[in-house]
C-alpha cells in the first residue's frame, strides 16, 4: 500500500516573536506534521524541533532578524508560506517582558498566562519605545514621539485612556494636547509622565494620596501634579502608593502614603500634595528610585541615602 503524503500546513506561531539570540520555545500549530523532519525560520533551520503531535510542534528558533516565515518540511514537502506563520525578531525600539500575564501586563495580546522566556509587547506600527516602566499590574512605555502607551490592568484608570478597562495590547495614554513625555514611571496602581516643561502628570489609584493633586480621587486620564510654584522636575520615580521627583534645584519632593515613612520628611503623616525629603544639609541628588515602601536617592559623591519601611 502506498501512502499518499501531503505537505504540512501551518495555521499559527505562538509566541509570535521573540528577541534576536532566538532560543525562546514556540508552539506550531497546524496539521500533518507526523514524520516532520525539520522547521525553518526563514532560511535558518531551528536548533530543536520536536514533533508533539499531528497538529503540534515546538521549536526553538535560530538566530535571526526581522519578519521570517516559519515552515514545516515533513515527507509530503513543505508548508506553504501564508501570514499565519509568521515571527518577528524584535529589533531596537521594541519593548519585551516575561512572567505573569493574569490582566494582560505583558502587551501581547493574551492574558492568564505566564511566560518564562521574553515575549514582545504588541506596539502600534511604526512606534519605537526609547524607555519602559512597570507597575504591579500595568505596563508603560515612552515613545520616540514623545507619547505614553500603557497596557494590563486598568480598573483604577492606570491606562489613562479615560477608561477603567483593562488591554492585553498598548493604548494612548490621554496626555493635554501638545505635552511632550520625556520621562515615565509606574507606581503599585498609577502611573506618572515627565513632560519636557518640567511638569508632571499622573493617572490611576489615589487613594494614599499617590497622585500629588491635592485630592484622594483616582482619574482615569492624567491629572497634573501640583508641584510648589517655579519648580522643574528633571527625574522621577514611584513606588507602591507614593512618588518622588528630583528638581532642578536640587531637594527631592516625595507626596503619598507616609505609614512607614515612605515620604522621607520625618513624620508618618501621608501628604496629596509633594512635600520635601528631609536631605542632610549640602547633599547633591543626581538619581532617585522607589520600591514598594522606601525611596532612594544617589548623590554626587557616590553615596547612596534610603529611607521609608527597612524591615
Amino acid at each position: 500500500m502506498t501512502i499518499a503524503w501531503t505537505p504540512p500546513s501551518v495555521t499559527q506561531v505562538s509566541p509570535e516573536d521573540g528577541i534576536p539570540a532566538g532560543g525562546q520555545t514556540v508552539t506550531i500549530t497546524g496539521s500533518g506534521f507526523t514524520g516532520a523532519t525539520a522547521v525553518h525560520f526563514g532560511t535558518k533551520a531551528a536548533t530543536s524541533v520536536t514533533v508533539v503531535s499531528d497538529t503540534e510542534i515546538t521549536a526553538v528558533p535560530p538566530a535571526g532578524t526581522g519578519r521570517v516565515d516559519v515552515t514545516v518540511k515533513g515527507p509530503g514537502g513543505t508548508s506553504a508560506t501564508s501570514a499565519a506563520d509568521a515571527y518577528t525578531y524584535l529589533g531596537n525600539g521594541s519593548v519585551l517582558g516575561w512572567g505573569s500575564d493574569d490582566f494582560g501586563e505583558l502587551g501581547n495580546g493574551q492574558s492568564d498566562n505566564f511566560y518564562d522566556l521574553p515575549v514582545g509587547v504588541d506596539l502600534p506600527s511604526g512606534t519605537t519605545a526609547t524607555a519602559s516602566a512597570m507597575g504591579a499590574y500595568t505596563g508603560y512605555a515612552l515613545t520616540s514621539a514623545h507619547t505614553v502607551l500603557a497596557w494590563g490592568y486598568g480598573g483604577n484608570g492606570e491606562l489613562g485612556d479615560g477608561t477603567t478597562n483593562g488591554s492585553t495590547i498598548p493604548v494612548a495614554v490621554e496626555l493635554p494636547a501638545g505635552t511632550t513625555a520625556t520621562a515615565i514611571a509606574g507606581g503599585g496602581l498609577a502611573g506618572y509622565a515627565l513632560t519636557s516643561t518640567g511638569a508632571m502628570y499622573a493617572w490611576g489609584y489615589n487613594g494614599y494620596d499617590g497622585l500629588g493633586d491635592g485630592s484622594t480621587a483616582s482619574s482615569d486620564v492624567p491629572v497634573k501634579v501640583t508641584l510648589p510654584a517655579g519648580t522643574t522636575v528633571t527625574g522621577l520615580a514611584a513606588g507602591k502608593y507614593m512618588a518622588y521627583a528630583r528638581t532642578s534645584a536640587g531637594p527631592v519632593l516625595a507626596w503619598g502614603s507616609n505609614s512607614v515613612g515612605e515620604l522621607g520628611n520625618g513624620g508618618t503623616t501621608s501628604s496629596s500634595t509633594p512635600v520635601p525629603v528631609t536631605l542632610p544639609a549640602g547633599t547633591t541628588v543626581t538619581g532617585i528610585a522607589g520600591s514598594a515602601e522606601t525611596g532612594y536617592a544617589i548623590t554626587s559623591s557616590g553615596s547612596v541615602l534610603a529611607w521609608g519601611w527597612g524591615g
